[in-house]
């Protein structure tokens, strides 16, 4: 996911259940998406990435 971004894009659209209110995942949200996926739990997570990005809608 790191090497191809198109990647991250599609699971935040199955994620968001492909609602039109789901923003699209682009840039620092797809940096922050894989850190959160990497982290394991949500305490790691709030440690070391980027805030702001955790849900869809």
């Amino acid at each position: 996911m790191q090497a191809n971004s198109s990647l991250v894009t599609t699971f935040n659209t199955f994620q968001g259940k492909s609602s039109i209110l789901s923003l699209p995942c682009t840039g620092q949200c797809a940096v922050a998406k894989v850190c959160y996926l990497r982290s394991g739990s949500v305490p790691i997570a709030f440690q070391n990435c980027p805030q702001g990005f955790g849900s869809v809608q």
